[in-house]
């Protein structure tokens, strides 16, 4: 988290080196963003997976920042990223079930996330951040093979991103501070910031790119950034945030967010219920302008945009 350089093989002599001997039958847990290589001294079978912990949603978040972006390098996520990009959904509609409309806390259930400390709420909010940026992070979104079967998760995320319009304003009123402008927004604009830079660090204009990067062309790269511009369109100011952060010079080096100025209290308000809003609602909460003409599209004549 705390360097946004996305050079990922360059190794100097900051970096650690570690080897691990797994036998038959052994499993290795690693958090997220952990580059790692695997070698084998015969003919072997090796699986691997994603498991998601609330705590380390911001590392979650920065290694899909480097994974997509060097999807030419890190090249082991992508052929099961649409099951756990279903995960990270399926965390975001369990908390908007649970701890939004039944006003369950991690302590009534330890698989909702802690809201406890400083650190509980930033990763929360990277989590957040995480659910909002989700399409501009997933490489199918950038390949025309996978356009037609991308469709039904790209509408998933913009219902995951509409529960976020009835969790974000619940939770202000239950803990007392105003979390989307306070903490979501400026937390947001600083990633989308530094996202923008690494990209154009990364794909400087006429720089030379092997044809078999997801990125080569160049009308692929200005579908990244509008998709990010998007984002921005629906979340007016974080985008303020995010010029804020341009003006600064020399740029910020750390991608960590860590600007935000923790309320004096965090407890929480008991008896603020709220209601289940109609599936339409959610949908159109969670539509970007791109969404619109992305499912038009695919589907001309469908009602998938009443549904």
């Amino acid at each position: 988290l705390e360097n946004p350089n996305t050079d990922t093989w360059t190794v100097n002599d900051n970096w650690d080196v570690e080897g691990v001997l797994l036998k038959p039958g052994t499993r290795i847990i690693m958090p997220p963003g952990m580059l790692h290589a695997v070698f084998t001294i015969e003919s072997s079978v090796c699986t691997g997976g994603h498991y998601y912990a609330w705590e380390t949603m911001e590392h979650t978040l920065h290694a899909l920042v480097r994974s997509t972006i060097n999807s030419h390098q890190v090249i082991n996520t992508e052929a099961h990223a649409p099951d756990s990009r279903q995960i990270l959904l399926r965390m975001m509609g369990y908390l908007h079930e649970e701890m939004i409309l039944n006003d369950r806390t991690h302590k009534d259930d330890p698989n909702l996330p802690r809201l406890e400390t400083a650190e509980h709420w930033i990763a929360l909010s990277a989590f957040f951040c995480l659910i909002e940026l989700l399409n501009v992070l997933s490489i199918s979104t950038y390949r025309v093979s996978q356009q037609i079967p991308f469709g039904a998760e790209r509408r998933d995320m913009v219902w995951g991103r509409g529960l976020l319009g009835q969790s974000m304003p619940t939770l202000s009123k239950r803990y007392g501070f105003n979390f989307k402008e306070d903490l979501f927004e400026p937390m947001l604009g600083h990633y989308i910031f530094h996202i923008e830079t690494v990209f154009a660090d990364t794909y400087p204009p006429d720089s030379p790119i092997a044809h078999t990067n997801t990125f080569f062309r160049p009308y692929v790269r200005n579908v990244f950034t509008q998709q990010l511009k998007w984002v921005l369109e629906s979340q007016p100011n974080a985008e303020k945030h995010r010029n804020q952060s341009s003006k600064v010079k020399p740029s910020g080096k750390v991608m960590k967010y860590t600007a935000w100025k923790v309320p004096d209290s965090l407890s929480k308000k008991e008896g603020i219920s709220v209601r289940r809003w109609n599936d339409q609602l959610y949908f159109e909460k969670g539509l970007h302008i791109g969404d619109t003409t992305f499912i038009n599209y695919l589907w001309p004549d469908s009602t998938c945009l009443d549904q």
